[in-house]
């Protein structure tokens, strides 16, 4: 099937059937839909689900009493010693008739492909009748949106599955580090490094968002939007949502900021000596989002298949050209970031800078 082999399909197939039908035994009620987000919660109050049932099990995890060789060499019951075994070593299991050659299913089969196949009809009826996509259906398109930076993505996937690796989760897997547990922040040296506080309630983190939310309203004229984990981290916009031509943009700052945090974390772990503040994560915050306005100006100005280098023809799929029109619906919003006149050869004007639409925090 192409350059690819059958057998990678047959196997993607069955996992995905498989995945559905542990969802539907699990009780869930999009079980054909996008999977849900770990970290999403059942409602934004609930404290049993979502990144606050994560971090109450690392916390009681971590609690338990046992070594790291007690916890990490522990197996379950009647099952092999991995070092000293391998699956080919037993035999294989006896394989089964496919089902459409079993005698007690050849007389089912051809009424069900027969009920399987749709009328005009039941086609209309089952369009009207579709379940509405569930809310967090959005928050993996995002992730698949090819112009936003691919670190920003990869770094919010995995908020979102709740494995970005903080010092609460080395302690939950009892790593030997007690320093590495701890928030590296001088303000909160006594405070457990979870998912929350690294990126939400730390005093870094919240002087970021604060000047987040003070840029997100001077950019729409409107109120700013709620310090909520749940709208923040996991994009849950069930009690606050962003404008429709907003979205873009939202999705971009938001991305950003989350990804900036991470790295400042990251940098003060392995760095203790280097200042952190939150003046130089929101001027980074700042440069990758006017390198990502800049980068979205060249696909509307200039035609890179033919400034590339090489044959127009190595250059197959998508064609990553943006128009003028949907440049300014995705940042020219009120004039505020940038300028772009409506005349044909009109040069782009960049207003955003660290001192005109919001000063950066100390």
């Amino acid at each position: 099937m192409g350059r690819r082999r059958a057998h990678e399909y047959v196997v993607k197939e069955a996992s995905t059937r498989r995945q559905v039908l542990d969802r539907k035994a699990a009780g869930d009620e999009h079980a054909a839909a996008p999977m849900r987000p770990p970290t999403w919660a059942d409602s934004t109050d609930d404290q049993r689900s979502g990144l606050r049932a994560i971090e109450a099990r690392w916390a009681s995890r971590a609690a338990a009493e046992g070594t790291p060789s007690q916890v990490l060499g522990r197996r379950p019951r009647r099952q092999p010693d991995p070092s000293s075994y391998a699956a080919w070593m037993s035999p294989s299991p006896e394989r089964q008739l496919p089902r459409r050659d079993r005698p007690q299913l050849q007389p089912r089969l051809a009424a069900r492909i027969q009920q399987q196949v749709p009328s005009p009809d039941t086609t209309d009826e089952a369009a009207a009748t579709a379940e509405p996509p569930p809310p967090w259906a959005h928050v993996w398109r995002v992730l698949h949106t090819s112009h936003l930076d691919r670190s920003q993505r990869v770094t919010a996937w995995r908020l979102l599955h709740g494995k970005l690796i903080v010092g609460a989760f080395l302690r939950r897997i009892h790593r030997p580090d007690a320093a590495g547990h701890r928030c590296p922040h001088p303000g909160c040296v006594h405070h457990a490094a979870t998912l929350t506080h690294v990126l939400m309630t730390c005093p870094l983190a919240a002087a970021v968002w604060d000047w987040f939310a003070a840029t997100w309203a001077a950019i729409t004229g409107e109120d700013a939007p709620p310090r909520s984990t749940d709208l923040l981290l996991a994009d849950d916009q069930r009690t606050w949502r962003p404008a429709s031509q907003l979205r873009p943009l939202w999705h971009s700052l938001r991305l950003a900021t989350i990804y900036q945090l991470w790295a400042a974390y990251q940098r003060a772990r392995h760095q203790p000596d280097a200042a952190q503040s939150a003046g130089a994560v929101a001027a980074r915050i700042l440069f990758s989002s006017r390198k990502a306005l800049l980068g979205d100006w060249r696909l509307a100005t200039v035609t890179i298949r033919q400034t590339a280098g090489v044959l127009s023809d190595w250059l197959r799929g998508r064609d990553p050209k943006l128009t003028r029109e949907e440049f300014r619906e995705r940042w020219c919003h009120r004039d505020v970031l940038c300028v772009l006149g409506a005349e044909p050869d009109a040069q782009l004007l960049i207003r955003w800078s660290a001192h005109h639409l919001v000063p950066l925090p100390a």
